[in-house]
């Protein structure tokens, strides 16, 4: 890190940038902000957010305890507490095996794995297998229709 009256700069590959260039070019950036994140940062599906970012769409609540859990509903891309999820959406505690968000519609449940219907298909095809057969692939979460497991790998 270099500095010039106050004003710091980062060296990187040769190239001298300051703070805010650095982090749009190679920093995390919260995607609430859209600033950079230079300590902590809370990961979701959705992206990094800042943990004075990660917050209710709603009441402005923080999401995430000081523990880091973080307790949300995410519905088309907004955050909401469990108090202010909207009417027509459920809260739910089940959360999706393969795409790790929470479930607010009708879910798949297979053995001890919950899926969003469209998240249950074949890892080889793509094609949805809710109400089909299928198999669990050799590291016990994949799926696999069965006709891809017939089919030579």
């Amino acid at each position: 890190v270099l500095s010039d009256k106050g004003t710091s700069f980062v060296e990187e590959l040769g190239k001298v940038y300051c703070g805010p260039c650095f982090d749009a070019a190679h920093g995390q950036i919260c995607s609430k902000c859209n600033l950079g994140i230079e300590t902590s940062a809370i990961e979701t599906a959705d992206g990094l957010f800042h943990p004075a970012c990660f917050v209710c769409s709603t009441c402005n609540r923080q999401l995430a305890s000081a523990g880091g859990n973080a307790t949300y509903v995410e519905v088309n891309g907004a955050l909401f507490c469990e108090s202010h999820v909207p009417e027509g959406h459920i809260a739910s505690s089940a959360v999706c095996a393969k795409c790790n968000r929470n479930i607010l519609d009708e879910a798949a449940v297979v053995g001890t794995f919950t899926y969003h219907s469209t998240c249950l298909i074949c890892a080889r095809c793509a094609a949805p297998l809710v109400g089909k057969k299928f198999v669990f692939g050799r590291d016990g979460t994949s799926t696999i229709c069965t006709d891809c497991q017939k089919a030579p790998s």
